[in-house]
Order: structure tokens, then C-alpha cells, then sequence
């Protein structure tokens, strides 16, 4: 595992962890259960996908796209429903997050990837 992968994993753990506070103080406050349930659904299956997301397929990361899209449409829905203000924008940011961490996954992996590798050796090193 590569520096960029061990990052994303710390990234992807700490916005599940994040998602999971965000449940508990949803709980507390009692706002929005609907929405706070929709967070703690995202938070286990961000958590459950680092596991994957470890091994050499690195099937996981297919979790990250996924968490990022469920929580912009529970933002939405939100919005649409004037559910409680800061757990709506609070899903909203995580939900870019992930979104944004995917992308920045996929663009660091293509850069390192075997075409740059393939690349490099038909054409010799730079």
C-alpha cells in the first residue's frame, strides 16, 4: 500500500468517525431522527468499507462514492422537508467530503497507476 492509499483511509476513517459524533449529537439534541439514522447508516458502511478498502482489490473504496452521493441526497431531501438547519449543512459537508475524496482518490491513483507505469517503461524514465 502506497502513501496516497494509507491517506485515503485515514481520510475515509476520520469522515466515518466524524459521521458517527455527528449521530450522537443528532441523538442528543433529538433533530431530524430520519435524517440523524440516514448519518449513522452512512457512518457503518464508511467504517466497514476501510477493512476492504485495505486489502491489495481495494474493493472498499466503492463505499466512498456511495456515502458521498446517499448523504447529498438526505441534504436535499432535508432542505426540502426544513428538517433541523446544522445536521442538514453538517450532512451536506460530509456528503462533498466524500465526494470530493473519491475523485481525489481516483485522479492520485491514475497518476501512479499501471498506464504511468506502462507508459514510463515503453518510453524510458524521465
Amino acid at each position: 500500500m502506497d502513501r496516497t492509499e494509507k491517506r485515503a483511509l485515514g481520510v475515509a476513517a476520520l469522515l466515518g468517525s466524524g459521521l458517527f459524533t455527528l449521530w450522537i449529537f443528532a441523538l442528543l439534541y433529538g433533530h431530524s431522527s430520519w435524517l440523524s439514522w440516514t448519518v449513522l447508516a452512512c457512518a457503518v458502511v464508511a467504517l466497514a468499507g476501510i477493512g476492504p478498502a485495505a486489502a491489495s482489490e481495494m474493493f472498499g473504496i466503492g463505499t466512498w462514492p456511495f456515502v458521498g452521493t446517499v448523504l447529498l441526497a438526505a441534504w436535499l431531501f432535508g432542505l426540502a422537508v426544513n428538517a433541523t438547519p446544522w445536521i442538514v449543512w453538517l450532512t451536506f459537508a460530509f456528503g462533498c467530503a466524500f465526494v470530493t475524496l473519491s475523485f481525489a482518490f481516483t485522479v492520485a491513483s491514475e497518476r501512479s497507476g499501471p498506464l504511468h507505469h506502462q507508459h514510463r517503461h515503453l518510453h524510458g524514465h524521465a
